[in-house]
């Protein structure tokens, strides 16, 4: 009996170091991971932006 193996959105997301008094908030590294998330296009301001994912700096992570 075969099955595919499942794939864990989440495993791609590393949550950021943070103190207690600071709300949770997302990693992702790359786009792929935010892509595999579900969160593609990550728009400035939202939880798991960063420049890093905003190759044009227009405020929109991995609009591609």
């Amino acid at each position: 009996m075969s099955s595919s193996p499942r794939v864990d959105a989440e495993a791609h997301l590393h949550p950021r170091i943070r103190s207690c008094s600071e709300p949770e908030s997302v990693y992702y590294a790359n786009c792929t991971a935010a892509c595999a998330a579900g969160a593609a296009p990550v728009l400035g301001g939202q939880q798991g932006y960063g420049s890093h994912l905003d190759r044009d700096c227009d405020g929109i992570g991995c609009e591609n």
